[in-house]
């Protein structure tokens, strides 16, 4: 019985165990449980990855939303608005150098079109106050010229209108520069406003690019002697008062 104990002693010398730290006992981590972390771990990253991705998608749709059913819409009815009180100046330009009651035509269509463009302006900018205060501003603009020039000239006579034309000319040349200046301000706004909307970050050159081609970027188009009038091609309705103008009239 000591004989055994002495062998076992012995054995463990020759082998070298003697004195070997033993083996700690395994930690509670089986495989299965590494496997259910890791799955969790890779579900929490998918959904992470997947609300981010409906997020960006949705704030991209929001963005080409904005884009096409507002900033470009609205940038286009704002020159078609520009057009309306262009033929509105040019009738009664017309009408105060003439007498001739043609030049009516084209400012009384011009006042149809300004109501229409302006709601249609407020709609697609309800959301958007400094849009609103930009269309505000050119209505403010445009009804300060309109009392002041457009409507006295419009109700005189045809022997009375060129008088009255004459006299208020300076005043009513500064009263339209205002009304040129709050239209290129809000063109310049929703260009700028546009092109954010595309992503650009160069949204007021883009705007300035918009003045160069309309040609206010600080060389205004000469003024020409007698009646200043849209071209034939973007105004209709002043084109058919030209046609009416007499033959001694010229621009």
């Amino acid at each position: 019985m000591f004989g055994s104990g002495s062998d076992s002693e012995g054995r463990k010398k020759m082998t070298g165990e003697e004195g070997l730290p033993r083996p700690e006992a395994p930690s509670g981590w089986t495989t299965r449980r590494w496997l259910r972390v890791g799955v969790a771990v890779s579900l929490v990253v998918l959904t992470l990855l997947g609300v981010t991705g409906a997020w960006v998608l949705a704030r991209t749709t929001a963005i080409s939303r904005d884009l096409v059913d507002v900033k470009s819409p609205a940038l286009t009815t704002s020159i078609h608005l520009e057009s309306a009180l262009l033929n509105q100046e040019t009738g009664i330009r017309g009408y105060g150098l003439t007498g001739n009651a043609q030049f009516l035509v084209p400012y009384q269509q011009g006042l149809t079109d300004q109501e229409a463009f302006s709601a249609r302006l407020a709609e697609l900018l309800h959301d958007d106050p400094g849009g609103l205060r930009d269309v505000q501003a050119v209505a403010d603009t445009a009804q300060a010229w309109q009392e002041r020039i457009a409507r006295p000239i419009a109700a005189a006579t045809p022997v009375a209108a060129p008088a009255l034309a004459a006299e208020r000319a300076a005043e009513g040349k500064a009263a339209f520069d205002a009304v040129r200046a709050a239209l290129a301000e809000q063109q310049r706004e929703l260009q700028a406003d546009r092109a954010h909307a595309r992503g650009r970050p160069d949204g007021h050159h883009a705007a300035a690019e918009l003045d160069l081609r309309r040609g206010r970027a600080g060389h205004p188009r000469p003024r020409r002697a007698g009646l200043r009038g849209a071209a034939p091609g973007h105004h209709h309705a002043a084109g058919t008062a030209r046609r009416g103008r007499p033959p001694g009239l010229r621009r």
